[in-house]
């Protein structure tokens, strides 16, 4: 059971996050001389969308970010902390 709902925005029917990630892909076969840079500006792109607009399974913003993480990487008997389904 989630903590907190978290919203599918969607631009015709594709979500927000793949068009991101689309987009990284992109910028990195266009700008291929400069890969670590526009992977990591897709990646800080994406996850300041995810914190500021659409929250996580585990939680909204930044505490479900850490949520998130702390269960994934097996610490889920945390006071609060929800389990993957």
């Amino acid at each position: 059971m989630p903590i907190a709902t978290h919203i599918i925005a969607t631009v015709f029917g594709i979500p927000v996050e793949f068009l991101l990630f689309g987009l990284t892909l992109a910028g990195v076969a266009l700008f291929h001389h400069r890969t670590l840079q526009v992977a990591l500006s897709g990646l800080a792109a994406i996850v300041l969308y995810k914190v500021a607009v659409s929250g996580f399974e585990t939680g909204p913003g930044v505490g479900g970010l850490a949520r998130g993480w702390l269960v994934g990487c097996g610490h889920d008997d945390l006071p609060g902390a929800a389990r993957p389904s």
